[in-house]
C-alpha cells in the first residue's frame, strides 16, 4: 500500500560497518535528505568488545503524507554496531495517504547489531506501512531488535485515532524464516484498547534477542523486573528457534525505554 511520493524522490540511508585493525567502523555511508548519520561514537561494549554506535539525525518534523523511505544496514563480519535515533518519530496527518518505510538489515557471521530507534507516534488520520527485513547469516551473527508503537498524542486526545498502522517485522537466518509479526492495527475495525490489543495501555515495547543467549533464569529475572513496574505488563516468551522475545505495555515512553535498556544490559549470570 502506498501514495505518490509528495518530497519527490526517494528518501534513503544506506549504511555498512567493517571490523578493521581491532574496531569496527563505518566502512560505508550514505543519505539524502532528511536524514544524516553522526560519525560514530565508541562509549559502549558488547561481550567485552567496543560497540560501534551510530546516531541517525532527520531534519524534517517526521513522516508526512506520500513520504517513501528507505533504510539499508550492512552489518559484515566481525562487526559489533548499535543504531539509534535523535528523536521520537512522529507519523504526521494524512490527507488520504499513506507514509512508507522499508528497513533492510543485513547480519553476517561473528557479528552483533543492536537496532533500537526511539518511539513512533502516529497523530491523528495518518497511516504508516513499515517493512522490516532482516536476514542474519548464521547462528554468530547476532541481533538485539527494539521498538516501541505509541497509540498517538494521548496528551493531545489523540489515542487511536490513526487511519491505520502497519508494522511488519521478517527475520531469516541462513534462508530460513525464524520470526515474523505482522502487525495490522486498525482503530476502525479493531477495540485497540481490548483485550489482545493494548489493554487499556497506550504504548507497546518489543525486544528480541536473536542468537544472544539468554537463561530461563535470566527470563525469570526481566518477567520479575517487569511485574515491578505498576504501569507495565507483559511477559518473556521463549521462541521455537532458542531465541527470546520480551513485550510488555506501559503509558508512557520514557520508562519504557528505560526498562528495554535495563533488559539489554542485564547480564546472564545466574
Amino acid at each position: 500500500m502506498s501514495s505518490p511520493n509528495k518530497f519527490g524522490k526517494l528518501s534513503e540511508l544506506r549504511v555498512a560497518t567493517e571490523f578493521r585493525d581491532g574496531k569496527t567502523i563505518m566502512a560505508e555511508r550514505f543519505f539524502t535528505a532528511p536524514f544524516k548519520i553522526m560519525l560514530p561514537l565508541y562509549e559502549n561494549k558488547f561481550e567485552g568488545q567496543e560497540v560501534m554506535q551510530m546516531l541517525q539525525l532527520m531534519a524534517s518534523p517526521g513522516i508526512m503524507d506520500g513520504d517513501t523511505q528507505s533504510f539499508s544496514f550492512d552489518i559484515r563480519e566481525g562487526s559489533v554496531a548499535e543504531y539509534c535515533t535523535q528523536a521520537y518519530e512522529k507519523v504526521h496527518k494524512m490527507n488520504g495517504g499513506v507514509g512508507n518505510r522499508k528497513v533492510t538489515i543485513n547480519v553476517e557471521k561473528d557479528s552483533f547489531f543492536y537496532f533500537h530507534p526511539k518511539p513512533i507516534i502516529p497523530f491523528k488520520d495518518s497511516a504508516v506501512q513499515n517493512d522490516i527485513e532482516i536476514t542474519l547469516e548464521d547462528d554468530t551473527a547476532k541481533l538485539i531488535y527494539e521498538e516501541i508503537l505509541c497509540c498517538g498524542r494521548v496528551a493531545f486526545g489523540e489515542s487511536f485515532d490513526y487511519r491505520f498502522f502497519n508494522n511488519s517485522v521478517i527475520v531469516k537466518k541462513a534462508g530460513k524464516l525464524i520470526y515474523r509479526d505482522n502487525v495490522q492495527f486498525r482503530p476502525d475495525e479493531f477495540d485497540m484498547t481490548g483485550d489482545g490489543m493494548y489493554e487499556g495501555h497506550t504504548h507497546l515495547a518489543n525486544q528480541i534477542f536473536f542468537n544472544v543467549k539468554r537463561s530461563d533464569e535470566w527470563m525469570a529475572a526481566v518477567l520479575k523486573m517487569i511485574d515491578a513496574e505498576p504501569e507495565m505488563e507483559g511477559g518473556v516468551t521463549r521462541l521455537s528457534t532458542g531465541d527470546v522475545a520480551v513485550r510488555f505495555f506501559g503509558n508512557s515512553g520514557d520508562p519504557m525505554e528505560k526498562m528495554l535498556a535495563k533488559i539489554q544490559a542485564l547480564k546472564d549470570e545466574f
